[in-house]
């Protein structure tokens, strides 16, 4: 708890209005009545006392109904009901002028003579409006105890400032917005018992809160004391401009990818089915290839590059029989639509497709890319139906199964900063063997980070390729995650200030 001789006149001039109003709790308006302080300084000084733990604030919410300003005329003309069934007495009235006639809105019209039908107060024949005879009875007995309602709230009245006997007919207005309800908080302050034995001594001064040249000049600090300050109260938070966690995140990657001396590969978000399927012996009937796990694009064809005709024939035939690689092929007739069909592509991976195919492909070389891939999937804390992907290739002589797992290993201790995480098998129809790199996480479980594996020769030779290559796609929205110990891919997009400001950066 702070010394009150750190305390601002204002939270003083506070605590000494409580301690004369003695035990209780008592609101900001008895306080600045009291205290002859105005209620933001009040309220000022009540949230400074608080922080500090001088007094306790209990905070109530209560209610004011007021007339809603556009309907102040009914208390002058009444309620739109009322007119309608004053002007049935002279005799029937066509709906049609009825509008008119009275000068109300078609709205006010409506409402009124709905009410009414469902009291059996009036008839409507033949276009005409007449009153029954429960609405002659109606008449008589009428007391219009909503207008002594509206009455009484041309000025806001709390709830308890409204007669029982009128309570009944505030929700109807409610609902018909002739009447609104303004909800407010109340404050009510009391001293916290501990303080009250120190605030014998406490008194008021005229103190300098700042030194100014003023000050110096007429040499006023010489009469007058200075305020003292607490130097052990943390200052305020700084939010300072920041580029967002998970942009620096995606930027520092890739710096840390060519410093392993990768190359960093780009292709397009829109893309042929050829790259993002064919290329990568993924058969055309696969189930991954149906309408329900890709988007695929209205303008829903495109054009081979003629320099990749060749290619292409390659992979038809791959496909087809297997073409002079051993293999039998998926057996079933190349679809020449198919492969040009455009979509929003579902894997980086058909950037690495693209970069095998490209005349400044390096062998050896090591490439990856960071991209935006879009599937159709069901939204919850681990999926997204548009997330990125870290997508790399290491092509060369003599490159094994177990050089694959050292870079997953990489991966997971360094990029996902994991303690526990394992290998499984999997399946791709684009590499043999396969592997699966999985990373626990604290209250979740395991979580897939992304497959990797030896591409197949179904894959390398018809693009050109006569070494092999070792290549993974990671869910690079999941690495972030595990990096941060956030359990839900959600927050990575939110545009929660609290959460942007908090989070830290851990590279």
């Amino acid at each position: 708890m702070d010394s009150l001789d750190t305390l601002h006149n204002l939270e003083k001039k506070v605590l000494l209005t409580l301690k004369s109003l003695g035990a209780g709790k008592f609101s900001i308006d008895i306080i600045s009545e009291k205290s002859g302080l105005k209620k933001d300084e009040v309220n000022k000084a009540v949230e400074w006392l608080r922080e500090k733990g001088f007094v306790s604030v209990e905070v109530l919410s209560d209610s004011k109904f007021v007339i809603s300003p556009k309907f102040l005329d009914y208390l002058e003309k009444g309620l739109p009901e009322k007119r309608i069934i004053n002007a049935l007495r002279k005799g029937p009235i066509l709906f049609k002028d009825l509008s008119q006639t009275l000068n109300l809105s078609k709205d006010e019209v409506n409402v009124a003579i709905g009410m009414l039908k469902r009291s059996d107060y009036i008839s409507i024949s033949e276009g005409k409006i007449s009153l029954t005879d429960l609405g002659e009875a109606f008449i008589k007995e009428k007391k219009w105890d909503e207008e002594k309602l509206l009455s009484l709230l041309k000025s806001p009245k709390l709830n308890e400032e409204v007669p029982e006997n009128l309570h009944i007919f505030i929700t109807p207005l409610i609902e018909r917005g002739i009447i609104k309800e303004e909800i407010y908080s109340i404050r009510n302050v009391s001293l916290n018992s501990e303080i009250l034995p120190k605030l014998k001594d406490l008194k008021i001064e005229d103190e300098i809160d700042f030194l100014t040249s003023d000050i110096i000049r007429n040499e006023t600090w010489k009469s007058k004391p200075f305020k003292k300050y607490n130097l052990n109260v943390p200052p305020p938070p700084l939010f300072i401009g920041k580029k967002q966690a998970y942009l620096k995140f995606i930027d520092e990657t890739k710096e840390k990818m060519i410093s392993l001396g990768f190359e960093e590969m780009e292709g397009p978000i829109v893309d042929l089915s050829f790259f993002n399927n064919d290329a990568l012996f993924m058969p055309q009937d696969h189930p991954a290839r149906d309408i329900h796990d890709v988007f695929f694009v209205k303008a829903n064809k495109g054009k081979i590059p003629k320099e990749l005709e060749k290619n292409l024939e390659y992979v038809r035939k791959t496909h087809e029989n297997g073409w002079e690689l051993g293999s039998k092929g998926w057996g079933y007739k190349f679809s020449q639509d198919m492969t040009e069909s455009v979509m929003l592509r579902s894997q980086v991976t058909a950037v690495s497709a693209r970069k095998m195919l490209s005349k400044n492909l390096k062998i050896p070389g090591k490439y990856f890319a960071i991209g935006r891939v879009f599937r159709p999937d069901v939204i919850d804390w681990k999926h997204l139906i548009e997330f990125n992907q870290l997508e790399g290739i290491i092509l060369g002589e003599d490159l094994a199964f177990k050089d694959l797992l050292g870079i997953l290993k990489v991966f997971a201790e360094e990029l996902c900063g994991a303690k526990k995480y394992k290998f499984i098998p999997g399946y791709y129809p684009f590499t043999e063997p396969t592997a699966v790199l999985c990373v626990y996480l604290e209250g979740k479980g395991w979580m897939e980070i992304g497959g990797s594996g030896i591409f197949r020769p179904e894959v390398t030779k018809p693009l050109g390729i006569n070494v092999p290559v070792l290549a993974w796609g990671m869910g690079f929205d999941r690495i972030f995650m595990i990096k941060n110990n956030i359990n839900d891919i959600r927050d990575l997009f939110s545009n929660n200030l609290k959460f942007l400001r908090e989070i830290p950066l851990k590279v």
